[in-house]
C-alpha cells in the first residue's frame, strides 16, 4: 500500500517484521527520514503498531547488512504541531486522527506522505485512487481506573444514559455503588455546552459516541448535557481527570488500517 508502485517491494516486507522478536524500544517520533523513506502519519489507534512495526523493519534491514533500502517510519498523532516528514519534504499540521491522516495523503505527494494510518472505511470523498489495506480488526470499548467505582458490566445503554447526562452519580447506575459523581470523559478537538459535545473527537470517542447513538448537540434539549469532560488523548492516561475514581473513557482495544494511492 505505498503511493509509489515502485515502492511495493519494500512494504511486503512488512508481514515478516510482525514475527521478529521485540528487541529494542518502538519509535515514538521517527529521527529525521531521508527523502527516500517510507513515511506514514494518521490515527493514533495504530500508531503504537506502527512504530513497533517500523522498528523491526529498520533493524531487521540493519542485521541484513542492507544500508541501501527504504527505512519505515510513522509519525506519531501528538506532539509538535507542525512536522516535516521526510527531508525535503513540505511542513505540514501533524495529522492526529484518520481524517486528517487521509487529508494529508490525497493532499501531498510521495516526496512528504507514503502512507496514512486510518481506523475508518473508505468514504465517497475520498480519491478512487485510494487503496484502504485492512491490517488488523479492532474494537472500541471504554476503561476506567482499576480502583475507580465503573462496574465492569457498563450496557450500551447505561453508557449513553451516562454520555447524555441522563445518569450523573454511580447510584443511578446501582444503588450499591458510591454516592460520587460519574466522569464521563471523551478526548479530541471538541467543545462541551448544555447542549452536548461538538468538534472532532479522537477515533476512539467517534466510533464509541457513533456505538451508543450519541445524537449531535441540539439547540433545543429536554435536560442538560454538559457534564461531558474533555482531554486531548484518551488512551494515554496523562490528564488528572482519566485518574478520578469516578472517570470512564472509550478505549480502543487493538487494530490498524492504512491507506495508500494505486
Amino acid at each position: 500500500m505505498l503511493r509509489l508502485a515502485a515502492r511495493a517491494a519494500p512494504a511486503l516486507a512488512l508481514t515478516s517484521a510482525l514475527a521478529l522478536a521485540v528487541t529494542t524500544p518502538a519509535l515514538a517520533d521517527p529521527p529525521q527520514p531521508a527523502a527516500t523513506d517510507i513515511v506514514g502519519v494518521g490515527s493514533g489507534i495504530s500508531e503504537a503498531l506502527l512504530n513497533q512495526i517500523s522498528t523491526d523493519y529498520n533493524a531487521a534491514l540493519a542485521a541484513a547488512g542492507d544500508t541501501t533500502s527504504p527505512r519505515l517510519y510513522s509519525w506519531d498523532s501528538t506532539g509538535n504541531r507542525q512536522i516535516t516528514p521526510k527531508a525535503g519534504a513540505d511542513t505540514i499540521v501533524r495529522p492526529d486522527r484518520s481524517n486528517a491522516g487521509v487529508l494529508s495523503l490525497n493532499s501531498t505527494t510521495s516526496r512528504t506522505v507514503d502512507f496514512a494510518r486510518s481506523a475508518r472505511l473508505p468514504q465517497p470523498s475520498d480519491l478512487t485512487s485510494d487503496v484502504f489495506v485492512g491490517m488488523a480488526k479492532d474494537a472500541i470499548s471504554w476503561a476506567a481506573p482499576s480502583d475507580g467505582y465503573a462496574p465492569a458490566n457498563l450496557t450500551t445503554a447505561q453508557l449513553s444514559d451516562i454520555y447524555n447526562c441522563h445518569k450523573t452519580n454511580w447510584r443511578q447506575i446501582d444503588p450499591a455503588l458510591p454516592d460520587a459523581p460519574i466522569v464521563p470523559v471523551l478526548a479530541g478537538n471538541l467543545v462541551v455546552s448544555q447542549y452536548g459535545v461538538d468538534g472532532a473527537p479522537t477515533d476512539s470517542s467517534g466510533f464509541f459516541l457513533k456505538a451508543i447513538n450519541y445524537p449531535p448537540p441540539s439547540r433545543s434539549p429536554h435536560w442538560d448535557r454538559s457534564c461531558v469532560r474533555i482531554v486531548e488523548r484518551g488512551e494515554q492516561g496523562g490528564d488528572a481527570v482519566l485518574h478520578d475514581p469516578g472517570a470512564l473513557v472509550p478505549f480502543s482495544v487493538g487494530g490498524c488500517g492504512w491507506t495508500t494511492h494505486s
